[in-house]
Order: C-alpha cells, then structure tokens, then sequence
C-alpha cells in the first residue's frame, strides 16, 4: 500500500529510512532535521510503516487525519479537525484504532496507540 502522509515522498526521496541497521540510527537521523514539525511528520511516516508491515500490529487500512471517513468519525466520536489523533488503522480484526505520533529528540519519543 503506498504512504498516505502528505510528506511521505518528500522524507523517503532524502534518505532517512535508506539502509537502517536499528531503531537508534532512525532516532539520529530524525533528530538531525531542523524543524520539529519535520521531525514529526519523519517520524509519522515511519509509524505509517511499521503498522503496514508488522505482523503483531496487522493494520488492514489506515487513514490520516483529514482524510477520515466521515461514518468513522461518528462511530469513533473523534474531534473535529485535526487536533487529537494523527491516523485511524483498522486490524485485521476490524477493530479501529485511532492514534497520536509525537516526535521532540531521541529522549522525549512518544508514540500512542488508544483503543476503541
């Protein structure tokens, strides 16, 4: 499935994700972009592909804040706007799962996965 954050293509086209041994390498080229809200949107696209790509997490669909299915924001109740959660995946399961990515430095990693 292709990437649906907006920024995917510009973030993977500088090579942040290219050859990555660990997870540390991944935290130390986030945190040599400049920009927080770059450093944020890197670290969301990774996310967006772990959850395609892990056998434990098994997303079957996902989408973006702004991009939610208006029936899928009722059932879930979700805030208007983009304030709250970056994506929704829904499992294998069918369950939907909303989530918030947040990315300072290396130290101050946050990455929530709430329930339904």
């Amino acid at each position: 499935m292709a990437a649906k954050h907006q920024k995917s293509s510009y973030w993977v086209k500088q090579g942040v994700y290219d050859n990555l041994s660990s997870f540390r390498e991944l935290e130390k080229r986030i945190d040599a972009i400049e920009e927080e809200k770059d450093r944020g949107d890197a670290f969301e696209i990774f996310v967006e592909a772990l959850l395609e790509t892990d056998s434990v997490l098994q997303s079957d669909e996902h989408w973006v804040v702004g991009d939610v299915p208006l029936l899928i924001r009722e059932e879930m109740n979700l805030p208007v706007g983009t304030m709250g959660i970056d994506v929704v995946y829904r499992d294998k399961a069918g369950d939907l799962i909303p989530y918030q990515v947040k990315y300072r430095r290396a130290d101050h990693l946050t990455f929530t996965l709430t329930s339904p």
